[in-house]
């Protein structure tokens, strides 16, 4: 430890770093500080380090310029009763507990309320919102008016419900995304300070739900089957899966189409463009195995935390191992087996029908041929 004269006509600063007990469990980047000063030589009897107009926080080094040879008697008394209490400032000076409360996610149009709750080891001097580093908003209960807001883009307060403790944003867009913060502060000596993090995502819903296009209600084994689903415009794009039976279907039954790219509209900048995903694969036996016998082939989209899905069910087509006609199904009509048997017997039925009345026909005119002959005989 190294002692240099000091000059009396120039102030000293001192500071006292600490970190709070509950350091760890108060989120990102959180910060405890102290300062203070002294002038013409005063002694502070709680000062964990000293140097001529400098606030280097957080080291216990001894930085005095030179000065008068008679006042590193002054130093000395300093040293010695600011040696024996820095450890146990440094604790007291981290008494500030906060934590924030902030949405994770957010609607565009709705409210999002953000909550700071702290607890200090003093007298309240201001807490402080920041979005990305800007701040906005500032609560000091000794100024009038206690509350003041500072333009910020994406930021629309609500004033009838903003306190020390909670702010409320209204009107949201996708602007408002981004990382907010607390920042609470005490009232001297030890002006400490604190503060957590928590980022809040503002998302565009899409309009409706997904779509399935092109898949028919019946399937014979064996056939392709082709689909596509469309997921509409929303903020983050959609994420789109298809399932067959529960079953997540693998990028070799996926058809990924080319990123179409649209004009945006209104200020939320929402793309016009829909995202499409296609289905291809092969109607296997092992589909229809549910007891039902039908396959429920289902489109899921995600858009942020929110899940969107649409099902459809498909049964198997057994008509003589083709599809049903056009007419049946638009009849809604379902599958039938038809016997070969009953077939074979009602061909039969028809050709005896046929058969005698061809000869009760032939037989008939016979007759009437003979009833002519013996006529003209007589």
């Amino acid at each position: 430890m190294v002692i240099r004269e000091m000059n009396l006509s120039r102030r000293v600063f001192f500071s006292c770093s600490a970190v709070s007990e509950d350091s760890d469990n108060r989120g990102d980047d959180n910060g405890v500080r102290g300062a203070g000063e002294l002038e013409n030589g005063d002694v502070h009897d709680g000062c964990c380090y000293c140097s001529d107009e400098s606030r280097n926080y957080g080291t216990t080094a001894i930085n005095c310029r030179r000065g008068r040879s008679a006042f590193v008697v002054v130093v000395l008394s300093f040293l010695l009763a600011a040696l024996p209490c820095s450890q146990p400032l440094s604790a007291k000076a981290g008494g500030i507990r906060v934590e924030v409360n902030v949405p994770k996610e957010a609607e565009v149009g709705a409210t999002a309320e953000l909550k700071c709750e702290w607890t200090i080891n003093g007298t309240l001097y201001s807490v402080k919102w920041y979005k990305d580093d800007h701040e906005f908003f500032r609560y000091v209960p000794d100024n009038t008016p206690r509350i003041q807001t500072f333009p910020q883009q994406g930021v629309y307060l609500d004033r009838k419900a903003n306190s020390e403790n909670s702010i409320r944003l209204t009107q949201l867009t996708l602007n408002t995304s981004g990382q907010y913060k607390c920042e609470v502060s005490t009232e001297g000596p030890s002006f400490d300070t604190t503060y957590r993090t928590a980022n809040l995502t503002v998302i565009a819903v899409p309009e409706r739900g997904p779509e399935i296009t092109g898949l028919a209600s019946h399937y014979a084994v064996g056939e392709n089957v082709t689909a596509n689903c469309t997921a509409w415009p929303s903020v983050p794009k959609a994420k789109i899966y298809w399932t067959v039976n529960d079953d997540l279907m693998s990028r070799e039954k996926i058809i990924e189409y080319p990123e179409q790219v649209g004009p945006f509209r209104g200020s939320v900048s929402r793309p016009e463009m829909p995202e499409i995903l296609g289905l291809h694969l092969e109607a296997e036996p092992r589909y229809f195995q549910n007891n039902d016998g039908a396959v429920r082939v289902r489109c899921v989209t995600e858009v942020g935390s929110r899940r969107y899905e649409i099902e459809r069910r498909v049964l198997m087509a057994h008509v003589n191992n083709q599809r049903l006609s056009a007419g049946d199904l638009l009849r809604g009509g379902s599958a039938r087996f038809v016997p070969n048997n009953f077939v074979v017997v009602l061909t039969l039925v028809v050709l005896f029908i046929a058969t005698r009345t061809m000869m009760t026909a032939r037989v008939r005119t016979a007759s009437i041929s003979l009833t002519t002959g013996d006529i003209r005989m007589t």
